[in-house]
């Protein structure tokens, strides 16, 4: 009894207390929204805590009077629990926690239903004990029928008209956010991958690709070379330079004639002489 009928009321108590300015959070309302919503948000604190401070332990204290009080006579039973009945409907009529008004009035009837019927069941008892007629007692218990079936009837209409289209709106509120959270994270991904295809692209076709074709390396040109070339070219010009000044020596000593001194020594071969290409 500690652990599940004071336990489970505490429990949740504690729960929204500590929670009180997440009411409006969609992740915490699709938890412990059973608990507070359909109650006043903006009116009496005491309206948010009314299913686990009122309804709760209502329905723990009605098992409690039965538990504790067994061995007790049914009428002195039946007059706490009376008593108890009215504290609730002087609370309900000070505080009407509910947002609907039309759920306060059939919270109000099924209170005035429980009073009643426990105040007809004393008379019963008291009718019995003190011997009285028994059209009195059928009376008694036709009264407790009809009250009873008309309110299983304001509980019907209640369900069909209040609850059952507040259901239902919810539901499509839930589903429309769902949506819309969906649609944002779609429009988001997409818009990631439009901004990451010139990058991806330029990362494919300037670095490396790796495929079918084995990887493949952009060329660069070669930095030695292009520096090289201009001292290639010197080097050529001076073979042609030198080239030159011995075809032209060579000339001048054939000039001479044959007293010369130069006339015994066997000329050398020189490609000039012999007309090959310098």
């Amino acid at each position: 009894f500690a652990l599940y009928g004071l336990g489970i009321p505490l429990a949740g108590a504690l729960i929204l207390f500590r929670n009180r300015h997440r009411f409006q959070d969609t992740r915490f309302v699709s938890v412990y929204g059973f608990l507070f919503r359909g109650f006043e948000q903006t009116g009496h604190p005491f309206a948010r805590f009314w299913e686990v401070l009122v309804v709760m332990p209502r329905k723990v204290v009605f098992t409690m009077l039965g538990a504790l009080l067994g061995t007790t006579p049914t009428l002195i039973q039946a007059l706490c629990a009376v008593y108890f009945l009215f504290a609730n409907v002087v609370l309900h009529t000070r505080y009407l926690p509910y947002t609907n008004e039309r759920l306060d009035r059939v919270e109000s009837y099924s209170l005035v239903t429980s009073f009643t019927t426990l105040f007809l069941g004393i008379l019963f008892l008291v009718n019995e004990e003190e011997g009285g007629s028994e059209q009195v007692g059928e009376a008694l218990t036709v009264l407790v029928i009809l009250l009873q079936a008309a309110m299983l009837i304001i509980f019907i209409h209640g369900l069909v008209v209040i609850v059952i289209p507040q259901q239902v709106a919810t539901l499509r509120t839930f589903l429309e956010l769902r949506m819309r959270r969906t649609t944002v994270k779609v429009g988001a991904a997409e818009g990631t991958n439009v901004a990451g295809a010139p990058a991806a692209s330029t990362q494919r076709t300037g670095g490396s690709a790796s495929g079918s074709l084995g990887t493949v390396q952009p060329v660069q040109p070669s930095t030695p070379a292009t520096i090289g070339e201009p001292a290639v070219e010197s080097t050529r010009v001076l073979v042609r330079n030198s080239h030159a000044g011995s075809c032209s020596a060579a000339g001048e000593r054939s000039a001479h004639g044959p007293g010369h001194d130069s006339d015994h020594v066997p000329a050398p071969t020189h490609p000039c002489a012999s007309g090959m290409p310098r």
